[in-house]
């Protein structure tokens, strides 16, 4: 099994727990005092910047709980960091089955230490699961909202009245904006602001775009047959028996939005030091953005900054007027389709399988993922969250948020996390192949300019996808059949 922990934690490192700045307090306890003076757990490294956030608060921890750290490669490792994508990726390819140990029930049952129960759902059954089994507890999570500076689109409505008032509902909307911005307000960075700038960043924002597109939301008091299938179109596959569709048009649309965005968006290369370059969320704490899809994190770390606070407005990812019915087949709607994929952002604890400490491994994990050990984590770096209880109760109101904002953002929280008025909401999609398909995607979406390459883009995905199912075409084989992958893929049965 090898580790690609490099890949997906550039969103990572601005995940924290959210609280105040006390010393942190370990959730409970072990369950008896063996662990004194044992010898140390080893735990894999982070990447920086997050090893060096991250590092302080989990050997307090483990201190608390009566034993030292040992700093070691994934592979040397009894507890390991991981994505959720890089943890169901992990799950798909291994041949040999699971190279991970399963949560011990003694954390997963009701009312244990834990509160397993209280997760919110789709983290619960989907990301970390698999066919139905946990393999790993959150940490933390992250969340996505519509972020914008209120003072600035304020002055830029003098300018361009034409604007609508209020958050842009739309990706049209949201085009009009980033384009006023880059027109009447050059001195910013970027009128738009991207979710990231790794290829999993990409892909995900493109896929944010590409949900409200591909499959409209289906209410819960609306009548199917009950198969999930007919309430879902798949992302360029047949949700029914899972082959590839080539000519999608729902796709077509969102490389048009992506490629209409690109002009307005930050374009930063690592230079030859490898010095980390800015994230978009670095740019919008700085002033030099007023727009962008951004992780809930901003608004923690915004609470702090003396400009910005009273000033920061937030909104839905916006929608599309346009989706594809359950035939491919684009339709114009009269209001905007909110069903947003939000990514499966945030880390996880995993335990090795062959791991000789994962008893102490699986209790020290639960200490971290408990209510106050996510609560306090990474130095109150965080807005994100991975439990129904966060999403409703009122500690939005520590972000020195207006109260107008505040009550909207619970409610945006309550739609877009717990999902409670849809019956088709999806975690972020995955596949078998993710990290090939996502460095395709990446690449594509790089050379995507204007109107004009959206075909060329078109091609060279289904080009590239069908070579890439063709060369692992034994390895998805094992991973089921054609339904059983096209399911998991939009997150339905991991």
């Amino acid at each position: 099994m090898k580790f690609s922990l490099k890949a997906g934690f550039f969103l990572v490192g601005l995940l924290a727990g959210c609280g105040p700045k006390e010393q942190p307090k370990a959730a409970f306890s072990p369950k008896s005092p063996e662990y004194q003076a044992s010898a140390p757990l080893a735990v894999a490294w982070l990447p920086m910047p997050l090893q060096t956030e991250f590092k302080g608060w989990l050997e307090t921890q483990a201190i608390r709980m009566g034993f030292t750290l040992d700093w070691t490669e994934p592979e040397k490792a009894d507890l390991v960091w991981l994505t959720p994508p890089q943890l169901l990726e992990s799950m798909n390819i291994s041949a040999k089955g699971a190279d991970f140990a399963p949560v011990p029930e003694e954390w997963t049952r009701t009312r244990s230490p834990l509160r397993y129960e209280d997760l919110i759902p789709w983290i619960r059954d989907h990301t970390i699961s698999w066919k139905k089994v946990p393999f790993a507890l959150p940490i933390s999570g992250e969340g996505f909202v519509l972020a914008y500076r209120k003072d600035i689109l304020a002055d830029l409505r003098v300018k361009d009245p034409s604007l609508p008032l209020g958050h842009p509902s739309s990706w049209t909307e949201f085009q009009q904006l980033a384009q006023s911005l880059a027109k009447h307000l050059p001195a910013l960075k970027a009128g738009f602001s991207p979710l990231g700038f790794s290829p999993e960043d990409k892909e995900r924002l493109f896929l944010m775009i590409h949900a409200s597109i591909a499959s409209r939301a289906i209410p819960m008091n609306e009548k199917t047959d009950g198969e999930p299938e007919s309430t879902l179109f798949g992302y360029l596959y047949d949700l029914k028996t899972g082959a590839f569709q080539p000519g999608q048009n729902a796709t077509k649309e969102a490389a048009r939005v992506w490629a209409s965005l690109a002009p307005f968006s930050a374009n930063i290369q690592r230079d030859s030091s490898g010095t980390i370059p800015p994230t978009p969320t670095d740019y919008f704490l700085r002033g030099e953005t007023a727009l962008g899809i951004l992780p809930l994190s901003v608004l923690a770390k915004a609470a702090t900054v003396p400009y910005l606070i009273g000033k920061i407005g937030i909104g839905p990812i916006p929608g599309s007027m346009i989706h594809a019915d359950s035939s491919g087949k684009l339709v114009k709607t009269s209001k905007p389709n909110y069903r947003p994929i939000l990514g499966s952002a945030g880390l996880l604890a995993a335990v090795r399988s062959e791991s000789t400490n994962a008893e102490k491994a699986w209790t020290f994990a639960a200490v971290l993922a408990s209510p106050p050990g996510e609560h306090i984590a990474l130095n109150n770096q965080t807005a994100g969250a991975t439990r129904n209880e966060q999403v409703l109760r009122l500690r939005w109101d520590r972000f020195n948020l207006d109260g107008q904002t505040t009550v909207a953002l619970r409610e945006i929280l309550r739609e877009q996390l717990l999902g409670a008025t849809i019956k088709n909401a999806a975690p972020y999609p995955r596949r078998p192949d993710g990290s090939e398909r996502t460095a395709l995607l990446a690449q594509l979406l790089d050379q995507l300019k204007g109107d004009a390459s959206v075909q060329s883009f078109h091609e060279d995905w289904t080009r590239g996808i069908l070579a890439i199912e063709a060369k692992n075409q034994s390895k998805n084989k094992f991973l089921g059949t054609p339904k059983e992958i096209a399911r998991w893929a939009v997150g339905l049965v991991p």
